[in-house]
């Protein structure tokens, strides 16, 4: 019968005081049974039997306004969106005059939520209970004309000037309408934390773990997302769509995309929106599920009845046999095509994929087949690549421990040569670190066999172009104009496209610094001087004129590089975060990152689970734990793609480090 209100926060200060405002005094018969604000925080509504509602001024105290002996609940106040009673009929009254100013009257079967747009010129009606096909109703108040009508729930919410509607949609998921263009966004959660934003013309954006819960239904069938995930995976789009996103991040988007089509030889144009898919057949029959056979050879038939084939994959544990890019047949424009491909066997489980793409960009369903080899297990070598770079042409780019980090890791894996059957190093550091040269490693992989493991490493500065091309930081690199000699990812990618080696890992110790806002680069540098033995890895002096921000440019370059089927089969881990750039400090005598790396290893602390051995999921994880710890959270690595094996774990070793 006696509402209080108490103050949670005083100032800016954490610390929670209760210090009372003001007590109200409702003299209800049977006590208050719902309390709630206004928008504003200077009002407040009690609401005591079903018959009477009040509303008071919080600071005062005062009621400033009631209704009374309302009929068969016909009638309830609204200040903003709240569970209600089941209204037949919506009442508005101006709080200064106490006037009513319009009736609503939604369909037969009532409202339950009722909120007003941000400039209350428009109210939004939600139907009540569980009806078979619930509406959303909105009115413009002042004429009281009836504007909208969609099918779905409440709670209902406006965003963007009032020009776009969030509400329940009737298949469960979150809907956002443009309330001018009609078109509609379906949010869906897809457990533990992904999601998936989806069109009415099917396209779509996902975080990664949202990816596990698209599939395409095509009559009674339901294909999984990759079948169709070149045409319509398009961030681009949704924003566009969604209004709320800046137009520098969605061009950045689209301009991602493009490249994700000029890697994988296909245009725009090529795309089709028919969802036919090819076929491809494992003709081969009675194979083993276990063998002791090295190498087996599998015959193949893919066909398309309305289009032209224009590649084959190959995949073994997720690593394309034969490049990125698979058996191109684009130029022999055949519709069916019989193969033959022979495959080494890897040391133990060997999950073995063939797929097919039409010449329209679409891959058809994966044929699969699961052989553990049993054979003699060969004690894999190693080689490892170490390039780094402190010493650059231009001294003012000049860093500490680039060329260090290169050289400590390489000799940690020289000082552990018991764990592999022979180990290679090449080390490219400083001034013999050119494009020419580090491009030449690749004649060092070629001998690299089926179960020997790769690890390149690279350490120095990254670099972002105006056109969002990411080169790594030669020792001659014209830091105005990177493409000239600097390292363009897809280049640095391609050294382990191909090769034969299927345990590949590419760890970069560089920031991804360039086309920023200088406002923002200020503010995070200040931010780090209260820890001044810490220095970033980061550019000075490039021309610095977007917008896109340093949060957004990270999601960007995480949409840019991963892509889960069509890399070299290489995972990679890199050092910058969110932030954007790489630290370096006198306290490690490192880049944090490499630091990290080595302390996970020789430690053995990276063996999360103590099975005594080290996977590539197990050292992410420390390592990203330590440099954010070590960074008090102002860099955190990223992984640009995962391939798991059947045991959703992908082995840097078998052994411990």
């Amino acid at each position: 019968k006696t509402a209080k209100i108490k103050n949670i926060f005083q100032g800016q200060s954490p610390v929670i005081s209760y210090n009372k405002i003001t007590n109200f005094s409702n003299s209800y018969t049977i006590g208050i049974n719902e309390i709630y604000f206004d928008k504003t925080g200077k009002f407040l509504v009690s609401k005591g039997n079903k018959k009477t509602l009040k509303i008071f001024n919080i600071y005062s105290g005062k009621e400033i306004f009631g209704l009374k002996n309302l009929q068969k609940q016909e009638y309830n106040y609204k200040l903003e969106e709240k569970n209600l009673e089941s209204l037949k009929i919506i009442e508005i009254f101006n709080l200064e005059t106490y006037k009513l100013l319009k009736t609503f009257y939604p369909e037969n079967s009532g409202v339950n939520l009722l909120t007003f747009s941000n400039d209350n010129r428009k109210l939004a009606a939600g139907s009540a209970g569980e009806t078979n096909n619930p509406k959303i109703k909105i009115w413009e108040i002042e004429s009281g004309k009836e504007l909208y009508t969609f099918n779905g729930s409440g709670p209902v919410a406006f965003a963007n000037n009032d020009n776009l509607l969030f509400y329940k949609g009737n298949d469960k998921s979150i809907k956002a309408t443009d309330l001018t263009t009609k078109a509609t966004l379906s949010f869906i959660s897809v457990e533990p934390n992904g999601y998936i934003i989806s069109s009415t013309d099917n396209y779509y954006m996902s975080s990664k773990d949202g990816l596990k819960g698209v599939a395409f239904r095509v009559g009674n069938q339901a294909y999984p997302y990759e079948q169709f995930d070149l045409k319509y995976n398009r961030p681009d789009i949704i924003l566009s769509k969604l209004g709320t996103t800046s137009h520098e991040l969605i061009n950045a988007y689209h301009l991602a995309y493009q490249k994700r089509l000029k890697k994988l030889d296909f245009t725009e144009e090529m795309l089709n929106d028919d969802f036919h898919l090819p076929e491809i057949q494992l003709l081969t029959k009675n194979i083993p599920i276990s063998t002791k056979h090295k190498v087996l050879k599998f015959k193949i038939k893919s066909f398309d009845t309305k289009y032209l084939i224009d590649r084959i994959l190959v995949y073994v544990n997720d690593v394309p046999i034969y490049g990125a890019n698979g058996i191109s047949l684009r130029n022999k424009r055949l519709s069916s095509v019989e193969k033959e491909i022979e495959l080494e066997l890897s040391n133990g489980n060997n999950k073995i994929q063939f797929s097919a793409f039409n010449n329209k960009g679409v891959e058809s369903i994966k044929e699969t087949v699961e052989i553990i080899y049993e054979g003699k297990e060969v004690n894999p070598e190693l080689y490892v690549i170490a390039i780094g770079v402190s010493d650059y042409k231009d001294h003012k780019f000049n860093l500490t421990y680039a060329s260090k980090d290169a050289n400590d890791l390489s000799d940690f894996f020289v000082n552990h040569n018991n764990k592999f059957s022979k180990i290679h190093i090449e080390k490219i550091l400083d001034e013999n670190a050119t494009r020419e040269k580090i491009l030449n490693i690749k004649t060092f992989l070629k001998p690299a066999k089926v179960d020997d493991q790769v690890i390149v490493f690279l350490a120095g500065h990254g670099i972002l172009d105006s056109k969002l091309d990411y080169y790594f930081g030669t020792t001659d690199i014209d830091f105005e104009n990177p493409s000239v000699k600097g390292l363009a990812y897809d280049e640095l990618e391609s050294l382990l496209d191909g090769i034969s080696a299927r345990k590949k890992l590419l760890l970069i110790d560089s920031c991804n610094s360039g086309e920023i806002d200088k406002d923002e680069i200020a503010s995070v540098i200040a931010s780090n001087e209260t820890n001044t033995s810490v220095k970033t890895r980061a550019i000075r002096g490039l021309k610095i004129n977007s917008k896109l921000g340093l949060e957004n440019l990270s999601d960007l370059l995480n949409e840019t590089f991963i892509d889960l089927r069509r890399g070299s089969g290489a995972n990679i881990i890199s050092a910058s975060g969110g932030m954007e750039f790489s630290y370096e400090s006198d306290e490690w005598r490192n880049g944090v990152f490499t630091f990290s790396i080595l302390d996970g290893l020789k430690s053995n602390k990276a063996d999360r689970n103590t099975d005594g051995k080290i996977t590539v999921s197990e050292l992410r994880e420390y390592v990203t734990e330590k440099v954010q710890t070590l960074t008090y959270g102002k860099q955190k690595p990223t992984s640009r793609r995962e391939i798991f094996g059947s045991d959703g774990r992908r082995h840097l070793s078998k052994i411990r480090f």
